[in-house]
C-alpha cells in the first residue's frame, strides 16, 4: 500500500474574502468611464444604459470607483 499525503492549497485573498464593486443603478449616468478604466474588463455597459459588473472577473482594484464622476460605484 502506498501512502500519499495531500496538502490543501493555500487560500488566496480572493477565496478568503470576495469584495466586488457595487453599482448604484439609480445614480449611474451611463458615461462608461469606469468601463474604460477597468484593467480586467469586469465592467460592461448593459442594455439599460447602465454599468454591470462580472463578479468573477473583478479583482477589487477600485480603479473604477475613483473615476466615477457621480460616485455611483463603491467597494
Amino acid at each position: 500500500m502506498i501512502r500519499v499525503n495531500v496538502v490543501a492549497p493555500a487560500v488566496t485573498k480572493k477565496e478568503a474574502y470576495i469584495m466586488v464593486v457595487k453599482i448604484d443603478k439609480d445614480t449611474c449616468i451611463g458615461c462608461g468611464q469606469c468601463v474604460d478604466t477597468c484593467p480586467v474588463q469586469a465592467l460592461a455597459m448593459q442594455d439599460d444604459g447602465k454599468v454591470g459588473v462580472d463578479a468573477a472577473l473583478c479583482v477589487d482594484c477600485g480603479a473604477c470607483v475613483g473615476v466615477c464622476p457621480v460616485s455611483a460605484l463603491s467597494m
